[in-house]
């Protein structure tokens, strides 16, 4: 059997997710940020006229996987600040390049007026910003589907993470701290972070920045500039010369690395026939167990202190529902999210044609997935998976297939998210994404294998849109599984 089409999720939230952890490396470091006022003010320690140009290169463990080129200087009426992103990687043996570019115009003191983020190896997303007095005016096309989003801009912005990934400023003291908030354009949400001055090192500053529950650390110099940082996934970024890095993407593709292999989860036992298994107990490692999703139906922590979890699947639904029935407290997994666009009208007619005059919640589910694993190419790539734009294409693996069945399904009046976490593969456990709807209780199904029910393979690490799916990043490089028991 080929190996199923899991590695998206892996490429998504391991570069965007784990590697943004790692000060906000790819889509989030293309953001912005405000500074609190009763703290330090990030503006107040970057030189007046001063030019910046550095390369860095970015290694996953010990292997070259890319590089940021970042320019920073003054400009007629302010500063600019260009910057390019581009990692090379292996899909199953395939050479795939991903990319942001991005410029952000300030004013003279150093205050965003706009800026452009560009994303290439995406279908045509491009993130334009301005500010209008107060707000920030964001407007967002990908495709042939346009929207805009207004944020509230009061106090001092900044330009985005870019800058920050190369300077932090000199003479800082220790638990000197910048409190920031980014807007992400993966998730077009504000997020919070945290960067504090931790101690020395010889001749050099130490600071660490805190999200989502993680922290990764940056060396400084005398002379204010950021000179490596690491998180505890295994990213590594920090400065080479341009003539290095240049020789590093000429052998880039004999080198590449294969990130699915890089964050697999190995085990010291196998699973044979994963796809009929119904019933698996495992002991987790490295993972905070408060951080998962347990329903106390199909996944379920028997032991709190061993660490032990069980999943079962295709458990006995003895309650039949009607989509009237269950409730307005999940509407919320009604509503259309970012790049889940639900109420667009493509949408809800393919919606309706799939389902039809069928009034059963789970049924209708069924037939959206089913819908999906025949007629969705099975494709590996490193694209946002928008749902209008897999549902132009009719192509994707696992992130396109779940984010267009979830939007099929709300569409249809039916509750549904994402899941993301683990399925066993082959040799070993792969991050994979998929859908669960709710019908009195968390169904979950997976559109890409073609499974009314997924089997018990599937560990759920993290539930919800795209935004909440950052919390993956807790496990990548940490996670350790013992399989106790199967069948």
């Amino acid at each position: 059997m080929p190996r199923p089409f899991f590695f998206k999720i892996s490429v998504h939230l391991a570069i965007i997710f784990a590697w943004g952890l790692a000060i906000f490396f790819l889509m989030e470091k293309e953001g912005f940020f405000t500074v609190s006022t009763d703290e330090i003010r990030f503006s107040s320690l970057i030189p007046d006229n001063k030019d910046f140009d550095l390369w860095k290169s970015i290694y996953v463990g010990n292997q070259w996987i890319g590089y940021n080129h970042t320019v920073f200087g003054p400009s007629q009426g302010g500063y600019r600040i260009s910057s390019i992103s581009h990692l090379r990687f292996k899909m199953l043996n395939e050479i795939k390049n991903l990319s942001i570019t991005g410029t952000q115009d300030l004013d003279r003191n150093k205050q965003i007026e706009k800026f452009e983020v560009r994303i290439s190896g995406i279908t045509g997303i491009v993130i334009r910003g301005r500010k209008a007095g107060s707000n920030l005016i964001v407007d967002v096309t990908y495709g042939s589907t346009a929207f805009q989003k207004t944020f509230e801009a009061s106090g001092e912005f900044m330009i985005d993470q870019s800058l920050l990934q190369i300077y932090r400023g000199r003479s800082l003291k220790p638990d000197e701290k910048y409190r920031l908030r980014i807007l992400n354009p993966l998730t077009l949400k504000a997020e919070d972070v945290s960067v504090r001055v931790v101690g020395k090192e010889k001749n050099l500053t130490i600071m660490e920045t805190r999200f989502a529950g993680l922290l990764s650390t940056s060396w400084i110099d005398e002379e204010g500039m950021v000179v490596r940082e690491e998180t505890p996934n295994g990213w590594i970024i920090k400065t080479e010369s341009r003539a290095h890095i240049r020789e590093r993407l000429a052998n880039s593709d004999s080198d590449a690395v294969d990130l699915l292999k890089q964050i697999a989860v190995l085990t010291d036992r196998e699973i044979k026939d994963p796809r009929s298994v119904t019933f698996m107990k495992i002991r987790l490692k490295g993972f905070n167990l408060t951080e998962l999703p347990a329903d106390g139906k199909r996944q379920k922590i028997d032991n709190w202190f061993e660490g032990t979890v069980t999943i079962e699947a295709g458990l006995s639904e003895n309650n039949p529902v009607t989509k009237a029935s269950i409730g307005k407290s999940y509407d919320i997994y009604l509503e259309p999210s970012t790049w889940i666009d639900s109420n667009d009208q493509r949408i809800v007619a393919v919606s309706e044609k799939i389902i039809g005059e069928e009034k059963d919640p789970v049924r209708a589910a069924e037939l959206i997935n089913d819908w999906l694993y025949a007629n969705i190419k099975k494709k590996l790539s490193p694209e946002l998976p928008v749902a209008t734009t897999v549902l132009e294409t009719m192509q994707g693996d696992c992130n396109e297939h779940t984010s267009l069945f979830v939007a099929i399904a709300r569409a249809a009046g039916i509750p549904a998210r994402m899941s993301a976490g683990l399925v066993w593969s082959h040799d070993a456990f792969y991050y994979h994404a998929w859908p669960s709807i709710y019908a009195g209780h968390w169904i979950h199904l997976d559109p890409t294998l073609g499974q009314h029910r997924a089997d018990a393979t599937h560990i759920e690490l993290v539930s919800g849109d795209f935004s909440a799916q950052s919390k993956i990043a807790l496990a990548m490089g940490k996670i350790g599984i013992e399989i106790i028991e199967y069948r």
